[in-house]
């Protein structure tokens, strides 16, 4: 009993933080008319099916939820319309749907709070990896263009003095970088 409620705690607290891109994929139950069937086609498809059950599992089961899937019903048909009518636009909307989807797919496989988990350690570790890249640019000690250049050109350099044909053979047979 106490794990149910503070799992449905939880999901109040974690509603805005990725519930309005989920509800915009995911199909509504009559078929037609919303973003994710528009978007990728058919209500049939696997991925508005992982939409809808996030929908079902962790939405519909709050008051607040609730709420939030009656009013993306009032507001997304005429959305829905306008990317069924466009496949630029579906194409577009695909793209961001499809990380919404693997967000609620591992949100349905292991639950909402190791699916935060992992989204923050995968922030972390992004972020991590940009500032030594930013820090190694700064000081000037990081990989630049002009170290493949010099690169490149240096081992021109050594194919040309192996591989020359004119003139006796070289000392070295293999080149080693």
């Amino acid at each position: 009993m106490y794990r149910n409620r503070f799992r449905k705690d939880i999901i109040l607290y974690l509603i805005p933080l990725f519930v309005l891109p989920i509800l915009i994929l995911s199909g509504g139950g009559n078929g037609g008319g919303f973003i994710a069937t528009a978007a990728f086609g058919s209500y049939f498809n696997p991925y508005v099916k992982i939409l809808r059950d996030f929908r079902d599992i962790f939405l519909m089961t709050s008051e607040l939820g609730k709420a939030f899937v009656g009013w993306y019903y009032r507001v997304s048909p005429p959305i829905a319309d306008a990317i069924r009518s466009s496949t630029i636009m579906k194409a577009g909307v695909r793209m961001v749907l499809l990380p919404l989807v693997g967000i609620s797919y591992l949100s349905l496989a292991i639950g909402v709070i190791p699916t935060v988990l992992v989204l923050l350690l995968l922030t972390a570790v992004a972020c991590v990896g940009l500032r030594s890249i930013y820090r190694a640019r700064k000081s000037g000690t990081g990989f630049t263009e002009r170290d493949s250049q010099v690169r490149c050109v240096s081992v021109r350099w050594r194919f040309r003095l192996v591989h020359r044909t004119d003139g006796p053979a070289p000392l070295v047979d293999k080149v080693s970088l």
